[in-house]
C-alpha cells in the first residue's frame, strides 16, 4: 500500500511539474521572479530527486551507488526532455535551468540518503533498548 503511494506521489509530481512548465511565460512570470527562477528549478528538482530515490528503494533497490545513478539517469532525461520541449510552448530552453535541475536532483538524493540513516539508526537503537 504505502509503495504505490510513493509511486502515485512521484507520477503526480511529474505531472505536476510538467503542467507548471509548460504553462506560458506571462502566465507564471511573476510568482517565479519574486522567488528566482534557478532557486524554484533547483527546488523543484530537489524534491523530484527525493520522490525518484524513494521510489527506487521503495521498489526494492538497497545500494545507495544503484539508487543515485538510476534517480540521476530518469531524473537528467527528464530535465532535458522538460527544457527542450519548452519552446514548442513559447519558453525558452537554458543551459543554466539544466544545471539547477541537476543541482536539485543531487540535493534531493542527499537529503533521502540522510534521512534514510537517520531512520535506519533510530529503529536500530531503539531496537537495541528493548532487549
Amino acid at each position: 500500500m504505502l509503495r504505490k503511494l510513493i509511486y502515485a506521489a512521484t507520477i503526480a509530481y511529474l505531472v505536476f511539474m510538467f503542467t507548471m512548465t509548460h504553462l506560458p511565460k506571462a502566465t507564471v512570470s511573476e510568482p517565479v521572479d519574486a522567488i528566482g527562477d534557478k532557486k524554484l528549478h533547483l527546488l523543484a528538482y530537489a524534491v523530484l530527486g527525493f520522490l525518484l530515490s524513494l521510489s527506487l528503494y521503495s521498489w526494492g533497490i538497497r545500494s545507495f551507488t544503484g539508487i543515485l545513478w538510476l534517480m540521476l539517469l530518469a531524473g537528467m532525461c527528464y530535465a532535458y526532455l522538460d527544457e527542450a520541449t519548452q519552446p514548442t510552448f513559447g519558453r525558452d530552453f537554458e543551459l543554466m535551468d539544466l544545471v539547477a535541475d541537476y543541482g536539485g536532483l543531487l540535493a534531493g538524493f542527499t537529503a533521502f540518503t540522510i534521512a534514510t540513516l537517520v531512520l535506519s539508526f533510530r529503529s536500530k537503537t531503539s531496537s537495541r533498548e528493548s532487549i
